[in-house]
């Protein structure tokens, strides 16, 4: 991914309105009208829903088009890759670029608490329960390595997890004398039973901490209510790593029960870069200990042992002017709804699969609704993730993403994966025209493989 910089020379006022002049016409570019303010656009067009039933208001293309103005887009790409990056609506990024200008030059205190607080609503947790963090990273980085956990005592964990933090467990290990359990998920299990069965039968009583993902790379929606509830009767943790599934899963985290839920706004949700959260539950906060060494000017002492959620929090120096634009971005879907936008990734997933079944592609996900997302994943025998990734973007304009899932940790240190799925996920302004398009592009690719 390419950035774009200025040179050395100052943009005067007149170069950037002639820069404006010339990029005018990219706002009509295509049938994409580019309107500004997202949040006044998502809640009026929401407006003619009102009284529509969900399945018909996931087939209402016209509603989703007007949605999609809400975005810079080129008409001639397809965006499926949101699990990597987002984008972002326009009125998002006009934010950031009003905060940078006022900061430092207006009165800004007290708009972090604002974000804090919009944050905590969404997600569905009280505010003194909830830091602000970069990114998921950061939480779970926290949790696996600040977790109250003695020499012996286990971390039970899956054979899907994101790479890194199987690497921040074994480093937990050698400092602190744990002990890591990898269990096996089955691909595509279709039951809630078949993802929830390994990790009961492998907890033993020096079980502490289980480490899991809401929704998996494999595209599995993992359920965490009801592990949860197992594991509170034995006194075990539970830390969700939910990076892929804030944006497009419809939840609250009170509903959950878990101890720990680290999630991002810069995947699924359309918000900016270096926004993220971590959930500790209250009567947690004071047994965790921060990333970085907590300490509180005014009472002049360390606080790593302290009650107080924002512990999390000392990190350094933040980009606050982004992380004040979250605000549009989290209004901006909550126009929409969170129910609406789950049902509508689930909508044009369903329809992708329809499409290429019976065309040689293997699901890592099971489509039973339980156990499923709107995060597709999927294999072709005989095919590496980079042939078509490299087929779909040169030659259709497709954007996708790819994992490595299903670890074998036979040596430690050296895991080996056994699949490379390519993964795609609609966005809220994908169309069902972006499907079909994607879906006759692997019918292709299929025809010129067999």
């Amino acid at each position: 991914m390419s950035d774009t910089t200025t040179d050395k020379h100052t943009i005067s006022r007149r170069n950037l309105l002639k820069a404006s002049a010339a990029i005018a016409p990219l706002a009509v570019s295509g049938a994409c009208l580019i309107r500004p303010n997202a949040v006044a656009l998502a809640e009026e067009s929401s407006r003619a829903l009102a009284g529509m039933s969900m399945d018909a208001a996931v087939r209402q293309e016209s509603y989703w088009s007007e949605i999609r103005k809400a975005f810079a887009l080129d008409d001639g790409k397809i965006h499926l890759e949101t699990i990597i990056r987002t984008l972002l609506p326009t009125e998002v990024k006009t934010s950031i670029n009003s905060n940078l200008q006022e900061y430092g030059i207006k009165v800004t205190r007290g708009r972090t608490d604002s974000v804090r607080a919009k944050v905590a609503k969404h997600m569905g947790c009280a505010t003194d329960e909830l830091a602000l963090t970069r990114n998921a990273t950061d939480g779970l980085t926290v949790v696996l390595g600040g977790a109250p956990l003695r020499p012996g005592d286990e971390i039970l964990t899956s054979n899907h997890e994101h790479l890194p933090y199987y690497g921040k467990m074994l480093q937990r290990s050698i400092t602190s004398g744990i002990q890591i359990k990898h269990v096996n998920i089955p691909i595509a299990a279709d039951s809630k039973e078949m993802m929830l069965a390994p990790f009961m039968r492998a907890a033993t009583s020096r079980t502490r901490l289980i480490f899991i993902c809401h929704v998996y790379l494999t595209g599995q929606l993992f359920p965490v209510r009801e592990l949860c509830e197992w594991a509170r009767s034995r006194d075990i943790q539970v830390c969700v790593d939910g990076a892929l599934a804030v944006g497009h899963v419809d939840f609250r985290i009170d509903e959950l029960g878990c101890d720990y839920y680290s999630g991002n706004f810069h995947k699924c949700a359309n918000g900016p870069y270096g926004t993220g959260f971590l959930y500790v539950k209250k009567d947690r906060i004071s047994q965790l200990m921060p990333l970085f060494g907590a300490f509180d000017a005014k009472e002049y002492r360390f606080t790593y042992d302290s009650d107080n959620v924002r512990k999390f929090e000392m990190f350094g120096a933040r980009p606050r002017p982004i992380l004040w634009a979250l605000e549009q971005a989290l209004d901006f879907r909550e126009r929409i709804g969170g129910a609406r936008i789950e049902a509508r990734m689930r909508y044009l997933t369903n329809l992708l699969l329809d499409e290429i079944d019976g065309h040689g592609y293997e699901l890592m996900m099971s489509r039973n609704p339980e156990v499923s997302s709107g995060l597709i994943s999927f294999v072709r025998p005989r095919t590496t993730l980079l042939e078509l990734a490299r087929f779909l973007r040169h030659k259709h304009n497709i954007r996708i993403g790819g994992a490595y899932v299903d670890n074998d940790f036979s040596d430690p240190k050296r895991p080996k994966n056994r699949h490379e799925p390519l993964l795609a996920n609609p966005a809220v302004f994908s169309t069902r025209t972006d499907i079909e398009r994607f879906a006759a592009a692997l019918k292709l690719f299929a025809k010129e493989q067999a």
